[in-house]
């Protein structure tokens, strides 16, 4: 912010820009949420998991411990 003062000194006027961050705050906790469900999937899972590619080429392995 920029304040704009008069010849006193006294601020007479302010200038400034403001963004809306609403959607990309949305889409980082849906990300949080997203990333913990699957961390608590893969550390609570017994067995052996994998993720595909669409050619269904394997792209991760987790065992269990």
């Amino acid at each position: 912010m920029i304040c704009l003062k008069d010849e006193k000194g006294s601020v007479n006027r302010a200038l400034g820009v403001m963004k809306d961050i609403t959607e990309r705050k949305l889409v980082q906790e849906r990300l949080e949420f997203s990333e913990e469900n699957y961390r608590s999937f893969i550390q609570n899972f017994k067995g052996i998991a994998f993720q595909l590619d669409e050619n269904f080429f394997s792209r991760s392995l987790c065992m269990a411990r």
